[in-house]
């Protein structure tokens, strides 16, 4: 709230690490105007498909270094792979910056990092959706685990739009 009592909407500049499948899906979703969300720019292991795919989008944001794209972020969402993760996060946690984890399995055994947020003050964050998928079945062998069950319930008009098209 600004002094004269009225709200200020705060914009948080998003960088994304991995432009496979799910990081596009994340560009576009940024890029299709989520309020307060402004896409900083992403970074992908293809340079060439990686601009032309930023080039497709309608603000053109840029392809940016790995260490272009932390200072350039608020918040680094990494959607690349568990092995890609291990040297992005404390680069992004040691400058202070928000990191939302997709691949949640590389965060097992990392307690360091939780420590490294807290002394920069920033913080990792990890979405949850109906089902933890990949990385959590592989983060879940880690320990002494027998078995696992999954369930999702989903309403059926829930599964309406990009699901059923």
């Amino acid at each position: 709230m600004t002094r004269d009592g009225a709200w200020r909407r705060a914009v948080i500049d998003v960088g994304v690490f991995g432009l496979g499948t799910i990081g596009r899906q994340v560009c576009r979703a940024a890029e299709a105007g989520i309020p307060g969300i402004s896409l900083a720019g992403g970074t992908g292991r293809d340079q060439v498909k990686a601009e032309a795919f930023l080039a497709t989008l309608p603000l053109k944001p840029p392809l940016l270094s790995e260490d272009k794209l932390i200072q350039a972020s608020d918040l680094v969402i990494e959607a690349a792979t568990q092995s890609a993760l291990q040297e992005l996060a404390p680069k992004v946690l040691s400058a202070g910056k928000d990191l939302m984890v997709l691949s949640c399995g590389g965060l097992l055994g990392r307690s360091e990092w939780v420590e490294l947020a807290e002394k920069n003050r920033c913080r990792i964050l990890v979405p949850s959706g109906a089902i933890a998928g990949l990385d959590g079945v592989k983060g879940a062998r880690v320990g002494a685990i027998t078995g696992v069950t999954m369930e999702s319930r989903k309403p059926p008009r829930g599964l309406a739009g990009p699901l059923c098209q």
